[in-house]
């Protein structure tokens, strides 16, 4: 099955969330995106070193599903 046909986008719109250019998606979506495929999302918040503002880190480890099949 495609990634496209399992989030329910056309292929295009795969290409876009795959190269990072994420500015069309709401969090939301990124979200439902990433439970659509098996994924665990974990949001955690700490306070910030000595900077004006927070800022935001993303950690993608990717580790393939196994299926099993009877």
């Amino acid at each position: 099955m495609r990634a496209g046909e399992l989030l329910a986008v056309d292929q295009p719109r795969v290409a876009q969330v795959l190269s990072g250019r994420l500015d069309g998606f709401s969090t939301e979506r990124l979200l439902r995106f990433f439970t659509s495929l098996v994924r665990d999302v974990e949001i955690r918040e700490k306070p910030g070193q000595t900077r004006r503002c927070g800022r935001l880190h993303v950690v993608a480890r990717y580790t393939p599903c196994r299926v099993h099949r009877d």
